[in-house]
């Protein structure tokens, strides 16, 4: 009985953690992260098989220089979700202003669609 027993909260453990990692939020975070730091193939990482072949190194440089004329980058806060639809909206934080994220999650996991525009107003310095 005691060896099912751990063996059954060992999987729990896994699975709960496998859940944790691929959260809207965290793709949303990893894929911002790496926009900033210009990685092209982390960037794309997530996302669906389709947007991976619309997204160049070009355009990832050009997000970057953007994300960075915003000073360092200091992660998502929730401004919006609908999990029905997969939308997800979120406020990227820079040490200078702000940018709003917003991801469309498919079914799969993966990222279906990214967009990143400037915030309405910058922070005030």
């Amino acid at each position: 009985m005691l060896p099912r027993l751990v063996a059954a909260v060992a999987l729990a453990c896994i699975l709960s953690s496998c859940g944790v990692a691929h959260t809207p939020e965290r793709l949303a975070d990893q894929t911002t992260r790496a926009l900033y730091e210009d990685n092209h193939d982390a960037a794309i990482a997530n996302f669906d098989e389709h947007l991976k072949l619309r997204v160049t190194r070009e355009r990832v440089g050009a997000i970057s220089d953007q994300m960075h004329s915003l000073g360092r980058y200091n992660g998502l806060s929730e401004l919006h979700v609908n999990k029905d639809a997969g939308r997800f909206n979120y406020m990227a934080k820079f040490d200078r202003g702000t940018m709003i994220v917003m991801v469309m999650v498919d079914p799969a996991g993966r990222i279906a669609a990214y967009h990143l525009r400037p915030a309405a107003r910058p922070l005030a310095e």
